[in-house]
Parts: C-alpha cells; structure tokens; sequence
C-alpha cells in the first residue's frame, strides 16, 4: 500500500471514530455527565501533516483511538469512565431525544456550555452573556437561533420588519444565527423603528398597570408623611412643655428645626417631609401649636370631668407690660393620687373687681364644662378683692365650697409680722437689701466679687440675692451666701470704696456696709433672719 492510500485510511478511519465521540458526547452531557478533556496533537508515523474534517477540532473518544498516530492538528480527547460506558448501553436514546425536545426557549440560568456547543456554526457559538447584554433576545435550542422576544409578541397585522429575522411568528421562522456578527446585528435591531415601535405597543399595554404602581407609591409617601408629621407634633410638644421658643430668626437655626433634623435620622418619615418643607411654614407651625394647647386642654377637661370633686387655685399676676392677669389652676384628687394642673391665664380687661373676677372664673368653668356643684373649695391670697370672692363664689356658686387661705402669702403674712416687732429681723433685711445694690447689681462688681471668690480658692461661687416681697424663702437664701461668704464680702467691699472710678456715693455706701458687716451685733441678726427663714 502506497503513502498517501495509508493517510487515506486513516483519515476515514479518524473521521468514522470523531462522528462515534460526538454522539455520546451529547448523551453524556444530558445526564449531566462532564469526562475531563485532554488536548493532544495527532501524530502518524510518515511524518506528514493530515487535514481532518475541513480543520475542524473534534473530540475523540481515547479508548477507540487505539495506538493510531497521524500528523495533523489539535484534537480534543476525552476520558470516559467505565461507569459512563456501561450506563451508555442501557440508554433508551428514544426518550432522550423526546426529552431534549420538551425545552425549546433557553434563560440565561438555563444556558449551559452544552448548548453553546450545540449553536456551533462556522467556528462561532452563541454567547450565554448575550442574554444579558440584550434582556429582548431569546435562544431557541430545537432550531439553534435567537429571536427577539419583544418583536415577537407585539408583532403588527399587515406590518412586518423588513428584515423579519428576529420575528418568531411558527415552526418555520428561521431566526438569527450568525454569531460571527452577533453583537452587531443585535445592536442594529435594537436600534431599529419596528423594535422601537413594538416596543412601544408593550408599554401602551400596560397602561393600565402604571396608575396602580403610582397610586401604591403615593400610598407609601403618604404613611411616611404621616409618620414624619406625627413626629413633627411630638417634638413641638416637647418644645411646648419646656416652654421653649419654636422659631428664631432663622428657620434653620430654630429649636423645631434642630430637633427635627437629629430625629430624621432614625425616622424616614420625618426625613421626607423635612426635605419636601411641607407643614413647616410659620402660619402651620402657628396653627399646629394652638391644636396642640387645644388638645391638651380637652384632654385634661375630660380627666377633670372624671373626677367627683375639685378645687380651684386663682391668683392675680402683672407683667412687663403692666397688664393685669388672672392665673387658674384645679386641684382634684383620683385613685388616692392628688394632682395639680394649670388651666391657664387670663386677660382681666374688665379690671380685677370682685365682679370682674367673679366672672373670670365662671367663664372658664363653663368654657371647661367643669360643674360647680362639685366645687368644693377654693384658695386665694388675703387680698381685700379676693376676700369678697370667696363670699361671691359661695353665695352664688356653692354654699358648701371652703375658703383656704393660700399658705404661702399667709407665711409672706407671718414674716413680715415678725419684723415689724422685731428690729433684729428688720436690720438684717435691710442690710442684705444695701448689700445686694452695692454688690449683686453691678456685672463689673458681680465679676469681682466672683474672682475674689477664686482667689480665696473657695468650692461654691456664690451670688448675693434679691429679698423677694412675695417668697419668703429667699431671705434664708440671702442670708446664706452673706453668712458663708463673709470674707469675700469684706474684700470687695474693700476694694469698690478704694477704686477711683468708683463714684462718691457708691463709695460712702461701701464703707458704711463694710463697718456693719465688721460689727457683731450685725451679723448676729444676719443669722437669727437666716435661722427662721429656714424654719418657716
């Protein structure tokens, strides 16, 4: 036999066993069997390269290549395990093929190298990626092309792409498979009028279903809102019972806005309706602060209402401007716990006569629905207009209701009784009201009395304080601080009568307070008016 009948030979021979390992490949893959693959070269004993099968790589079966050698190109070679070979014997290729039929359109999970070897075509195979790439495109594993899925289901009566490739209308639409120009082609269509225009009819199918996706939103946004405003409430609450301003000059800088913004960060409600500045304006933070008091004030009318028996507490009060005002507060007792709430202050624009109080408080009760049969008591100062309240109240009101004297004006009562017989107290008050002009008045004096204070290393900077006409409690407080600060005093009021910018007046008092407080019997009423402040 000559040279080139040997290659022929075994060309046929290598050809016939290429075409046997494809097939069982394909059934291997299927039961998900995966030989390892070797890559060797092919080499025959002439020495002379063979062209195999138009050039193609193929993988051959390495049992059944026996000890055969030809020189030519690279083949892939596979391994099977005995397992495999014996499980290939009693394989019923029928129901294979059957089954292999049932899955026609492949997903990208679905996509495996299997069927990129199946789309084999002119040394180019169809790419899992691409189903990714263009979410449109379909692979069609009985026919190895791809389609477009959008093209296909929103295709026109009497309109057609002009180049239909991509439309799969039956069995015998033909498809795209020139992989080699895959991702060009696909591009081109997408880009295309007829795409676009399918593309267009899917949208317009769904119509029906974009007002629903936005009124669930709008759901959403509006829970948030909620949540957010309900926040927004109990911050101005929060504000409202600290009796802290909500507003400044700037809305950035207010006590709202601040709280606002540090509880935002645990609440996305509060977030969203900060960012859309919705219910923040100065007339809704006005109103929203008026509904709040309202609230407050009809939940606390409803706990009175609820209670058998109630007392109530009136006293007049002038503020900066002069005007006069008249302040309520109810005391009432349930479940053995007694509780004091403040109702609230009112204009006297009629005056503070007793008929004008009388009044005052007869509106308020019936503006809080507060029965005056259950009125059992009543507590004022010793004031000669609030005296002949008390008789008004109970002659028109309730007979029953008792008359208590407000304890505090009535120790204010005993104080100031005691001082007027005893001229030890009356010294005392006097010299802490000279020592507090001198000394507490002054920033400059109120700074040095302060350092000096430091200097001596002492523990507590104290004040000097005010006697207040009304609480005598401050007069024990007063007399503490000169009682404890005695050498602290002694050296400012050292200091302001040796200054030169000290006036001449200010200086001879000065002096006079720095004799008084050298002098024993001076500080010894400074203790007895602390002593008995503190008792009473």
């Amino acid at each position: 036999m000559s040279k080139k009948d040997r290659v022929s030979a075994q060309k046929r021979k290598l050809l016939d066993q290429a075409g046997a390992a494809r097939g069982k490949k394909k059934l291997n893959s299927f039961f998900d069997i995966q030989a390892p693959v070797q890559h060797v070269k092919v080499v025959d004993t002439v020495g002379t390269a063979s062209q195999i099968a138009n050039n193609q790589s193929r993988p051959i079966a390495a049992e059944e290549l026996d000890n055969t050698e030809v020189i030519g190109e690279d083949v892939d070679i596979y391994s099977r395990p005995q397992n495999e070979i014996e499980f290939e014997s009693n394989v019923d290729h029928n129901s294979v093929n059957s089954h292999t039929q049932d899955v026609e359109w492949i997903s990208t999970e679905e996509f495996t190298w299997t069927i990129r070897g199946e789309s084999r075509k002119k040394d180019r195979c169809f790419n899992g990626k691409w189903l990714t790439t263009w979410p449109w495109l379909q692979y069609h594993r009985g026919k190895q092309t791809a389609f477009c899925s959008i093209c296909s289901s929103n295709q026109k009566e009497g309109g057609h792409d002009p180049k239909a490739t991509f439309i799969y209308k039956d069995e015998t639409s033909d498809g795209f498979s020139s992989w080699n120009k895959g991702p060009e082609r696909f591009n081109m269509h997408q880009l295309s009028d007829y795409h676009r225009q399918c593309k267009t009819n899917e949208l317009l199918k769904e119509k029906e279903k974009i007002p629903q996706l936005l009124s669930d939103e709008e759901c959403r946004n509006n829970k948030l809102r909620q949540e957010g405003l309900e926040a927004h409430f109990g911050t101005l609450k929060t504000l409202l019972r600290q009796g802290l301003a909500i507003r400044r000059q700037e809305d950035k800088e207010s006590n709202a806005y601040q709280f606002n913004k540090d509880k935002s960060q645990h609440i996305p409600g509060l977030k969203l309706l900060m960012k859309e500045n919705r219910f923040l304006s100065h007339s809704l933070l006005a109103e929203q602060q008026e509904m709040l008091v309202l609230e407050a004030r009809r939940a606390l009318n409803m706990e009175l209402q609820c209670a058998k028996y109630y007392v109530i507490i009136v006293d007049k009060a002038t503020d900066i401007s002069k005007s006069e005002h008249m302040s309520l507060s109810v005391r009432h007792c349930t479940e053995y716990e007694v509780k004091e709430d403040f109702i609230g202050i009112y204009e006297c624009r009629e005056g503070v006569t007793t008929d004008a109080l009388f009044e005052y408080i007869r509106d308020i009760l019936i503006r809080c629905q507060l029965d005056v049969i259950r009125l059992v008591g009543m507590t004022f100062d010793g004031a000669m207009a609030m005296k002949s309240l008390a008789r008004k109240i109970k002659s028109e009101m309730n007979e029953s209701a008792i008359f208590i004297h407000c304890l505090a004006h009535c120790q204010e009562l005993i104080f100031k009784d005691a001082t007027k017989h005893c001229p030890a107290l009356e010294d005392a008050q006097t010299l802490c009201e000279d020592l507090y002009v001198v000394v507490g008045i002054s920033p400059k004096r109120v700074a040095l009395f302060a350092k000096i204070q430091d200097e001596i290393d002492s523990d507590d900077v104290l004040r000097l304080q005010n006697l207040s006409r009304t609480r005598w409690t401050t007069r024990g407080a007063a007399g503490n601080v000169i009682t404890l600060k005695h050498a602290e005093l002694l050296a400012t009021l050292k200091i302001i009568s040796e200054d030169k910018n000290t006036d001449s007046k200010c200086k001879a008092k000065a002096k006079g307070l720095l004799m008084k407080l050298e002098t024993a019997k001076h500080m010894f009423n400074m203790f007895l008016m602390r002593d008995l402040a503190h008792i009473l």
